[in-house]
């Protein structure tokens, strides 16, 4: 069999295609008849802003929001190579444990609480603007530019 060959435009038209594709197949993401995905979407990216940036803050911040010395030697010990997996943990449990009454504004206030009111910029620097409303074709008046007029007849 001959050696596999790379195809040297394939590279570029992949690169060139792929937001297209990608923003082809999330698009149904932006319809107004998905505001809870969205909400959900939102959520998921500023959970994991706070994971990423958390670093070693994140047992002051299990401690802020009132878990227990062993619930954060169980996250180290179940989590023990990696600070972001602790924080994503600890915002896992934190997230399952409040259920319903989980609130950003919860966690935003327990961030600015352990001094880490970066974050909380980050987050709001973070935040989407909201997308343009869509509106009605506005009807154009029509008029006929001088050289499309029929010729008048004045003989």
């Amino acid at each position: 069999m001959p050696p596999c060959v790379k195809v040297v435009g394939s590279e570029e038209r992949k690169r060139t295609l792929t937001p297209l594709a990608l923003r082809e197949r999330y698009s149904v993401l932006n319809e107004p008849g998905l505001p809870v995905v969205n909400a959900m979407e939102r959520t998921e990216v500023k959970i994991n802003t706070i994971s990423e940036q958390l670093g070693l803050s994140w047992a002051e911040l299990a401690r802020e929001l009132h878990f227990s010395v062993d619930d954060i030697n169980r996250i180290r010990v179940e989590n023990p190579n990696s600070l972001l997996d602790q924080s994503t943990a600890l915002l896992n449990l934190w997230a399952t444990r409040e259920s319903r009454r989980a609130k950003m504004e919860t966690l935003c206030t327990a961030l600015k609480n352990i001094d880490r009111a970066d974050i909380v910029t980050a987050l709001e620097a973070a935040q989407p603007t909201p997308a343009p409303q869509r509106r009605a074709p506005v009807a154009l008046a029509t008029v006929t530019p001088p050289c499309c007029r029929p010729a008048s007849s004045t003989h």
